[in-house]
């Protein structure tokens, strides 16, 4: 049987052990999505068109670190690039800006929480992976995140008339 094949075969096992390994007790929604609330924030929860801010950083569950918004944690794992700024990350939630696993996993969370999202490749990047070969094909993702404004839509924008 092909790569891909043997690589869509191994997700739910990487899944499982990385779980066990963390000792973590994830819910779980309809889509397969699990998640671990870190720290219950105390805002609302944002609903689809409404803008958030998030810091965040994405690991393979390996443990492989691709992605941060975090300075410190670019450096701390060898991914740091000084021509990109290190800022929260900010988009419109459910409005399929961003893989599904945040439009879902983000609509779940109070304004102030820190979760770790699980998320299995067809929430995530799918069967082709990010093309850039830093997500393989098939790949659960891991993400830290700290969800830590949101923003209606009418305050998303700067409305002043000129």
């Amino acid at each position: 049987e092909g790569e891909i094949e043997k690589l869509k075969q191994a997700e739910a096992g990487k899944i499982e052990n990385y779980i066990q390994k963390n000792n973590l007790e994830p819910l779980k929604t309809a889509s397969g999505l699990q998640y671990v609330i870190v720290e219950q924030g105390t805002g609302e929860k944002p609903v689809p068109g409404d803008t958030v801010q998030v810091n965040y950083t994405g690991a393979l569950t390996s443990g492989d670190v691709f992605d941060t918004s975090i300075k410190e944690v670019a450096e701390q794992n060898n991914i740091f690039n000084p021509m990109r700024p290190y800022e929260p990350a900010k988009f419109a939630i459910g409005v399929r800006q961003v893989i599904p696993g945040w439009d879902e996993g983000l609509l779940l969370l109070p304004k102030g929480s820190k979760a770790k999202l699980i998320i299995p490749s067809e929430l995530g990047y799918g069967e082709r992976g990010d093309m850039r070969g830093t997500i393989p094909p098939f790949a659960p993702l891991v993400f830290d995140i700290e969800l830590i404004d949101v923003l209606k839509p009418d305050t998303a924008q700067d409305t002043t008339a000129n």
